[in-house]
């Protein structure tokens, strides 16, 4: 997704919202927005600059072009997201303030939505650093980077599942369930599937039980972007992993299995999610998906490719290099979703202003 922002041609909301999803980045899996006076405390350093103070996150505008941050002020998390020093770590955890538009925007680093514990980087775990060579999913449990916050939260946009992919160990009340790609042995494989339907499932859930509960009366809107599949074509390192310039024309591009069945398990899980909340949740929380996995597919000009690092080629040709052929760094796919999403929070606005 990119920037959503309203037409000039459209009657304007009543609170502004400027939705800002980084795929440019990273495999987002949190967005909320908040629509708050006083806005919520800053997460942790506050710059009133038109430009963040963090250098890499001005590469994620170029995915979402018609965002102005000029408005707004920029803070970056510490605490859970790092020191602030770690640029990798700090642009996980952002958050936009626009006091002339009562609006916030704040993005949550959380891959598996549920509690979790991230594999270490390759190279620290080959070196024998102490490093965890896989996820631990604690499928029972909030990430409560994200959730803590639910309250204040007038609409949260979920998006996940390329970190299922990953070697992982899950874990209920504290027990192995299952495993993918078991890093431990005499243990049984599970697959992803499933768990990532339960992943969604019980993140869900939390945002309508924590609804429910909270005396606020507040409304809330749900989000699922569904996933988005990636367009490697051949070896990953090829100069043409993915050197798509133009869509697929429509029938040229199937949805792939795997792609087809995280799709499933989301779209269900939502239907479920939604007819839950009409019971125990009846006018506080709607539940939407942004169907997205479709139109992906025929998207493969939007990634990246080799250009995931600055000037891959200034050193000379090279006949290998990295790609990466999963995020959404060009304009065009996110831009089209984000004003989808745009209209599902008009839609819902509409209808909870009856």
């Amino acid at each position: 997704m990119g920037a959503a922002s309203t037409p000039r041609h459209h009657p304007p909301l009543p609170k502004r919202i400027f939705a800002y999803a980084l795929y440019a980045l990273l495999p987002l899996a949190a967005l909320h927005y908040l629509l708050l006076s006083p806005p919520p405390p800053p997460l942790a350093t506050t710059s009133t600059s038109t430009t963040p103070p963090v250098a890499a996150v001005a590469v994620a505008r170029k995915a979402a072009p018609r965002c102005d941050y000029s408005e707004g002020e920029w803070l970056v998390r510490g605490g859970n997201g790092g020191d602030g020093g770690d640029v990798d770590e700090a642009r996980k955890f952002r958050r936009w303030v626009f006091p002339s538009h009562n609006a916030t925007v704040s993005v949550f680093w959380s891959p598996f939505l549920v509690n979790g514990t991230e594999k270490s980087s390759s190279s620290a775990a080959a070196a024998g650093a102490g490093g965890l060579d896989h996820n631990r999913l604690y499928l029972d449990q909030p990430d409560e980077r994200w959730a803590g916050e639910l309250d204040g939260i007038d609409v949260v946009v979920l998006s996940a599942g390329h970190w299922f992919l990953h070697p992982a160990m899950y874990y209920e009340r504290g027990e192995v369930i299952g495993c993918h790609h078991c890093p431990e042995p005499n243990r049984t494989e599970t697959g992803f599937f499933g768990v990532f339907r339960l992943a969604v499932k019980n993140a869900l859930r939390e945002v309508i039980t924590r609804a429910a509960r909270s005396p606020s009366q507040q409304q809330k809107l749900a989000v699922v972007t569904t996933f988005s599949p990636a367009h490697f074509e051949g070896e990953w390192d090829a100069r043409d992993a993915c050197a798509r310039s133009e869509p697929y024309a429509p029938g040229e591009k199937e949805v792939g299995y795997m792609d087809r069945e995280m799709w499933r398990s989301e779209a269900e899980e939502v239907a479920a999610a939604a007819a839950d909340a009409r019971v125990r949740a009846p006018g506080r929380v709607e539940v939407e998906a942004l169907e997205v996995t479709a139109m992906a597919a025929l998207r493969g000009d939007g990634h990246p490719g080799p250009y995931m690092n600055a000037f891959p080629f200034a050193g000379g040709e090279r006949a290998r290099v990295p790609n990466d052929c999963v995020h959404w760094c060009l304009p065009g796919p996110i831009d089209t979703w984000n004003e989808i999403l745009l209209q599902l929070v008009k839609r819902w606005r509409d209808s909870s202003s009856k």
